[in-house]
């Protein structure tokens, strides 16, 4: 059964670490620095990052090669009504932060929402999906702590033709479905079936 909470409630719920903690956890003591040999950048949304996945715009901010493998960092617009399966992570934690929109967010049993200025924190092994319920569509930074799983995206994506969501997708079939299933699965991130 589940547990509907206020939005203080729950975003004090999920939100157990600050992005600031989160990072630094990434990136822990200065020996892991000098381990990874990552390099300052700066990066922003552009043709040459970003993919077409299902009917979101997801853009490659920061990826394992360019953070020593400390993090990966999306910008990611999802349409009005776009949901998220249901998944686990294995490997890696997940932070979101709103830019715009509300996404309705079920972390286990408990049901929030986020709103523009909120951050998330959904830690690995936690099934959590999410779902576009404002007006317009959403727009939010993500980022998942270790880095890699920004492969899984680039093989179960297309390059993306203009910097805005895609043409809306057909449904995808079965086949389709599993081949997607089987990528994130090598990644240790897996779907499951909806709970409704």
């Amino acid at each position: 059964m589940k547990q509907t909470l206020n939005r203080r409630q729950a975003l004090k719920m999920i939100t157990t670490t600050s992005l600031g903690a989160a990072v630094a956890a990434s990136f822990g003591s200065s020996a892991l620095a000098e381990e990874t040999n990552a390099t300052p950048f700066s990066n922003r949304r552009s043709l040459e990052n970003s993919l077409w996945v299902g009917p979101n715009l997801l853009s490659i901010l920061a990826e394992a090669t360019t953070t020593g493998g400390a993090y990966t960092l999306f910008e990611i617009s999802s349409p009005v009504g776009a949901i998220i399966a249901p998944h686990r992570h294995t490997r890696e934690d997940e932070v979101i932060f709103m830019l715009e929109g509300e996404l309705e967010i079920t972390l286990n049993d408990v049901v929030s929402i986020a709103k523009p200025g909120d951050h998330c924190f959904m830690p690995r092994g936690n099934v959590h999906t999410f779902k576009v319920i404002s007006p317009t569509p959403v727009r939010t930074l993500v980022m998942f702590t270790l880095g890699g799983l920004e492969g899984a995206y680039k093989q179960a994506g297309r390059p993306a033709e203009r910097l805005e969501l895609p043409p809306t997708p057909a449904a995808p079939t079965p086949e389709q479905r599993a081949r997607v299933a089987e990528i994130f699965a090598s990644y240790g991130y897996y779907i499951l079936p909806p709970t409704n």
